[in-house]
Parts: C-alpha cells; structure tokens; sequence
C-alpha cells in the first residue's frame, strides 16, 4: 500500500503538464494521433486504431461530437475508486450518439517491472459501476506512451478528465470532479453544439449512420428485450417490429 501511495505521489511531480488548456482547439496532428482499444466499446473492436479525429465533425464527413475523456493508470487505487464512485454515468447517454465516453489507460507497472498485482486494461473494463450490472467503461484505449496524457493531463496528476467540444476544442480540465460535474460539463456542450448533436434515430453503434448493422442490432435489442430509446422509432415506449420497418424505409429513402 505505502508503495502504490508513493508511485502515485510521484507522478504528479514525474509527468509533465498537459500542453492543452482550456478553451485551447486541438490541432489536426494531435486529432490523428491514434492509439489502439484494448477494451471493446463505442464501435471499436479490440486492438482496433481509435483517434479523436474519429469523432470529429470536420473530419469525419460531418458526425460532430462531444466527448468526456478520462485519463487513468492501473497502478493508481485512487484512480481505481474514483472511477467506480462516478460509476456508468455514460449508459445515461446511451440514446445520444453524440456523446462520446473513453478512458485512456497507462495499465503497466510505473518501475518497469513485471508486476501482476496492478490490473490490465481487460481487468479494468469489467469493473463494475454503480449499477453492478453495468461497467465503469464505455471503452478504454491504450496510454502507455502518455500520448494522451501529455495532451490533456490537469496539475500533471493522474487521474485527470478533460472534456472536448463539438469543434475539438477543451471545454474544461480538471481531477476527481464527481457525477454532478461530469453531466454539467457535458450539458453545457450539448447546448453549444446545438441541432448537430440531437441524437440520429436508429443509430444504435453510434457512427453517425443509419445502416444494415443499426438494424441488426436491434433485432438483438428485441429478441433480448431491452429498451433503448434511441431504438424507439415510433416513440412508442417499445423496442419491436414496427420500429425496424420504419428504420428501414429509412434506409431506403
């Protein structure tokens, strides 16, 4: 224990300040800085390139975004605790695919040695959130360059947040802000971005489309009868049929 409060201790002094402040627009370079998943979500598989221009509007055909971004080591227990007290916040925007949820991950040991005691990104994504039946994470991605870290870290501590806007520019920065703030923060961008990020009807993966996969997906949905709203077509209150026929006509113009 007195050995995990000292790596953490130290990190704030060993790690460098991010070099983004707030109200700061990330620049194209950092946007295609790309680190792979190594915990499946938000349409990504594992081992699969995630980078923020994904989820940029500029870049991405249009899609605009904005996104909590949570920055965490495996070898931190604060990080481990405070992740689980703000918990599955992101399943309360599970019917806007406009808002985005990720955790970058440091998972090995800070001195380099081979130590299993610290968990591995898998071990951190089955961490339960404050409904054990859902997970903390929406998905995790790999920090172990810091990359990302060096980018958005606040007071060069882990663990530390950031929130960017539907431009990519940071909207604030901040460690161990609670549920309160993580919804005021994403709220607040919500309402600048406007029209572009109402919530696209059917498009369950969250890609911005409205696709063949949508559709198998919530076939899933109501062979296995769960409800999500961004499902419900006909805002009818169920997941069924007649919500597929209409995504279809969709589809098909």
């Amino acid at each position: 224990m007195q050995k995990s409060i000292l790596i953490f201790l130290l990190s704030t002094f060993i790690l460098s300040q991010g070099y983004y402040n707030e109200g700061d627009l990330v620049d194209e370079a950092d946007q295609f800085y790309s680190v792979p998943t190594c915990f499946a979500g938000n349409g990504y598989f594992l081992q699969e390139d995630w980078k923020l221009a994904d989820w940029s509007g500029e870049f991405n055909g249009g899609n605009y975004n904005v996104i909590f971004m949570d920055i965490q080591a495996g070898w931190c227990p604060p990080c481990i605790d405070w992740a689980i007290s703000y918990g599955d916040i992101h399943y309360e925007y599970a019917d806007n695919n406009h808002v985005k949820f990720i955790t970058a991950l440091f998972e090995g040991d800070p001195d380099g040695n081979d130590d299993d005691s610290w968990p591995t990104c898998a071990e951190w994504g089955q961490l339960p959130g404050t409904n054990f039946d859902n997970l903390v994470s929406a998905q995790i991605v790999d920090d172990n360059d810091f990359g990302l870290f060096n980018m958005f870290n606040s007071q060069n501590s882990i663990p530390s947040t950031v929130w960017l806007d539907h431009e990519m520019r940071v909207h604030k920065l901040g460690n161990n802000l609670n549920a309160w703030h993580i919804n005021y923060n994403i709220n607040e961008m919500l309402e600048s971005c406007g029209s572009l990020c109402d919530p696209l009807i059917g498009d369950v993966d969250g890609d911005g489309l409205l696709n063949i996969v949508d559709i198998i997906i919530i076939v899933d949905f109501i062979i296995n009868d769960i409800y999500i709203q961004n499902a419900d077509a006909n805002n009818d209150n169920s997941v069924d049929i007649f919500d597929i026929l209409i995504l279809v006509n969709s589809i098909l113009g």
